[in-house]
């Protein structure tokens, strides 16, 4: 019975070590990264001492294994959280740096462009001021530079999201590799027939595993004894599978939102030794990998194109309204701006180019004075305004005789002598200039009116000395000789005429720049007809009558010159429209180069009716030029509805509706809501509803294509059948074509992926974008090309309203991304405390363990120390 006894107290006090030595080991390993605490399982030993009727007693105890706590679930969760966590705050990093470059508000791109507009509106107000034309040309050339710098900048962003890429994939392989020897480390443990399982190797791989979290997201599948771990990565890439690593490579391609730029994409090794690109999508956003491609592809490249796009619209847009006036020679504007890369260019720094002057000038038809007003020549409207002024003040002191206006007539007849004066000396000055400005006929009505004036003012001087009025009526009859001299019209309605504005087209076909200018001439036959006179080109509209309608647009030269006459002419009356000879004194241009609609954010599209009786269409490009809030964005809609007063009451995209927001309705007159332009035509009924929906999108072959095909938008873009949600500003749908299956693998923001048959010319509707790729025989595409669409990220009816949408849409990213970090930081610190809670080490848990086993150990001492006495008695009986 002593060694029985004995034997018991033994496995006790082997028991209590192994616990001891498990627990120091936890205490030791407590801020070990990886570690989870371990804890010793016991059972009754597999010998028994007795057993019988009594039962059965258990000689001691054994220790079967020593096992870490660990949860395989709540391991998947912290990886899950960590490779979110990752990849939010690699991207909010990034885009924090690309907000830096858009927003930046002393030296970026938005205050060059303001800048730029308030040297335009100077040149507008002095247009022949030398200093002034430079200054819009320095600051043409500031605006330049902004650009530039702007896109070197996000050139830079791109070359660092190209390094950070390579050594995340470098990362990656490391780690994958050491994932596969753990694996096969364990693997030979658990195959030597070993009873414990390795703790530290699995430790090691978990915690391997959450270190490759960072980097990218994986998938962890663990074989059934737990040996073994393959991991994929995205949407199944293989990366380790057993103690095989399969390592990612990273290339270079052609990036698709500037030419001459290279953008790293991360490749696998396929099973037959081949590399095979991965789609960006298909990586996911988790990881520092994911991260930044998703910030590459849909902030980075979106804030490229839009670059892009500006510089174009810009260029296009300013150089178009340039050539519609003239410079500071009176030729044609030339072209200001190109673009190379994504970046604006001067095309010229020569500052005569700008062209500030109006091609033509309107007026109605005047007296002696008539051409040299419409000329341009400097002084002659202000001379008869002047003489009309003097006349006045003359009339007054007939009518009603007074000391004040007696003073009044004198000043204004002494101002109307200096301003004759001055419209004499610019008048002969223009006649003399080479070219002339103004005739030789010109110099005799501008003698002929300042002699006039003068005769005025010799009237006035006698009506002051002798204050008769007789004497006053000749003053009076003196002063209307010589507003008939000077005025610059003798049209006795009211109708006025606008200034009239060219086309593309007019210089092509212009009115003959002759001295006197050749002028086109419409006299009003009734009030309500006019006809058409003068010095035409063939393709004019000359003849008549034609049917005068107060406001509505006249259209002469081939289309190519409109403007409107408005009032009530009467018969006889006559309007003009001229060659403008004296273009540097004119500033009409440059205000409209200021003031001027850069392009369109968005056309209307899609109708819904319950009323067969009215249609609705887009005015033009469906823009409202006038609207300066903030532009709808593509999908975004309102709802018009019919009520019973008259008007419509409006929902905009966000479901606030405005009663009576369009007050009245009239059969097809022009109706603008939202930045939107858009007419109802017909007879609508109460409940009648229509919607306008803001579309618009971009779609462009990769630079770097080398097929022949090429890609457009389907009318507005949207493809109506769609009811999936639509595609936000910076996200994109990307398409590869492969020539061996003569079909594109689209790829949607999320990474999902469709095979789209290909047929040249044949519509094709990914993510409701509408559009169609070209291209056959040596025009097909190639394997690789490349083709972007996106719904459009340049919003606005001006050029800064076009930049602020960009900056604020990276803006509104980078607030959305810090938020994201913050939020997606919390969950993976959640994870780690609820893992740290059952597989940490805790202190306090420990030191309770030690106390447990060290009296375990004393106890059991204890046992042998009785069991020896009893031994040493029994050995003691005599034999």
């Amino acid at each position: 019975m002593g060694w029985d006894t004995l034997n018991i107290g033994l496995s006790g006090l082997q028991a209590a070590q192994i616990g001891l030595n498990v627990t120091g080991n936890n205490i030791t390993n407590a801020s070990t990264p990886g570690y989870s605490r371990q804890q010793i399982t016991q059972a009754g030993a597999s010998t028994a001492l007795y057993s019988g009727v009594y039962g059965t007693l258990q000689m001691g105890v054994d220790v079967t294994g020593v096992q870490r706590v660990y949860s395989a679930a709540l391991g998947a969760q912290v990886r899950q959280t960590q490779a979110a966590s990752s990849g939010v705050s690699i991207y909010s990093t990034q885009v924090q740096n690309l907000d830096s470059v858009l927003a930046n508000t002393t030296g970026g791109v938005a205050s060059a462009l303001t800048k730029f507009g308030s040297t335009l509106q100077s040149l507008a107000a002095s247009p022949s001021n030398t200093g002034v034309r430079q200054a819009a040309m320095s600051a043409a050339q500031a605006l330049v530079n902004s650009f530039q710098s702007a896109n070197t900048q996000l050139s830079q962003i791109n070359s660092g999201v190209n390094s950070q890429i390579q050594d995340s994939v470098n990362t990656i392989n490391t780690l994958a590799t050491q994932i596969a020897q753990v694996n096969s480390a364990i693997a030979q443990v658990a195959g030597s027939g070993a009873s414990n399982t390795p703790n530290s190797l699995m430790d090691q791989r978990d915690q391997l595993l959450q270190t490759l979290s960072e980097q990218v997201g994986v998938t962890v599948n663990t074989e059934a004894d737990g040996s073994m771990v393959d991991i994929t990565i995205g949407n199944g890439v293989p990366l380790v599978t057993g103690s095989q690593a399969t390592p990612l490579n990273v290339s270079y391609a052609n990036s698709p939102s500037l030419a001459g730029q290279t953008q790293a994409v991360v490749q696998f090794q396929t099973a037959t030794g081949g590399t095979q690109t991965i789609v960006d999508g298909a990586i996911g956003s988790g990881g520092t990998l994911g991260g930044l491609l998703q910030f590459r592809n849909a902030s980075l490249n979106q804030a490229q194109t839009a670059m892009g796009q500006m510089a174009t619209q810009i260029a296009n847009s300013f150089n178009a309204q340039n050539a519609l006036g003239l410079d500071a020679n009176s030729a044609q504007g030339a072209a200001i701006f190109s673009v190379s890369g994504n970046s604006l260019q001067l095309a010229t720094s020569d500052s005569s180019k700008l062209a500030a002057a109006a091609p033509i000038v309107t007026a109605s038809s005047g007296g002696a004075m008539y051409n040299a007003a419409i000329e341009g020549v400097s002084g002659v409207t202000a001379s008869a305004t002047s003489v009309q002024a003097a006349l006045t003040a003359v009339q007054a002191q007939v009518t009603t005789p007074s000391a004040g206006n007696i003073t009044n007539a004198t000043t204004a007849v002494a101002a109307a002598v200096t301003a004759a004066n001055t419209a004499l000396t610019n008048v002969t000055a223009a006649a003399a200039a080479s070219p002339p400005t103004a005739t030789a006929a010109d110099v005799t009505a501008a003698t002929a009116a300042n002699t006039a004036v003068l005769a005025m003012s010799t009237a006035i001087n006698a009506a002051t000395a002798v204050p008769a009025t007789g004497t006053w009526a000749q003053a009076l009859t003196a002063a209307q000789t010589a507003a008939t001299a000077a005025n610059a019209s003798t049209n006795t309605g009211s109708g006025a005429i606008s200034a009239g504005s060219v086309s593309t087209g007019y210089f092509n076909s212009a009115i003959p720049t002759t001295v006197p200018p050749s002028t086109l001439k419409l006299t009003f036959t009734s009030a309500t007809t006019y006809t058409v006179s003068g010095s035409p080109t063939a393709s004019d509209n000359t003849g008549g009558p034609y049917t005068y309608t107060p406001g509505a647009p006249v259209s002469l030269n081939g289309g190519t010159i409109s403007f409107t006459i408005s009032g009530a002419p009467n018969s006889g009356d006559s309007f003009n429209v001229t060659q403008n000879l004296n273009g540097i004194a004119d500033g009409r241009n440059a205000t409209l180069l200021q003031n001027m609609q850069s392009y369109a954010p968005a056309t209307a599209v899609g109708v819904s009716t319950t009323s067969a009786a009215a249609v609705i269409a887009a005015n033009g490009a469906g823009v409202d030029p006038t609207y300066t809030g903030t532009p709808l964005q593509a999908g975004q809609n309102i709802k018009l509805t019919y009520n019973a007063s008259g008007g419509f009451d409006v929902t905009d995209p966000y479901g606030n509706t405005t009663a009576n927001a369009v007050t009245s309705y009239t059969s097809g007159s022009v109706i603008r809501v939202d930045g939107l332009s858009f007419s109802i035509t017909g007879g609508p009924v109460a409940g009648d509803t229509f919607t306008v929906t803001a579309s618009g999108i971009q779609a462009q072959a990769a630079a770097a294509n080398t097929g022949g095909a090429s890609v457009a938008v389907n009318g507005s873009g949207i493809d109506p059948t769609y009811t999936g949600v639509p595609l936000q500003a910076g996200q994109a749908v990307q398409l590869v074509y492969n020539s061996a299956t003569s079909s594109f693998t689209a790829t949607g923001p999320d990474g999902n992926q469709s095979i789209i048959a290909y047929t040249s010319g044949s519509p094709i509707t990914v993510d409701g974008l509408s559009f169609t790729i070209t291209g056959a025989g040596a025009a097909a595409p190639k394997t690789g090309d490349t083709f972007t669409v996106a719904p459009n990220v340049i919003s606005g009816n001006s050029y800064s309203g076009g930049y602020s949408a960009l900056v604020n849409l990276i803006g509104n990213t980078t607030s959305v991304m810090a938020s994201n970090n913050t939020a997606q930081s919390a969950l993976l610190s959640s994870a780690q405390t609820a893992q740290q809670s059952q597989s940490g080490v805790n202190l306090d848990e420990e030191a309770a363990h030690l106390i447990q086993y060290q009296q375990a150990y004393q106890a059991s001492a204890k046992v042998i120390a009785i069991a020896q006495q009893m031994l040493d008695n029994l050995f003691a009986i005599p034999a």
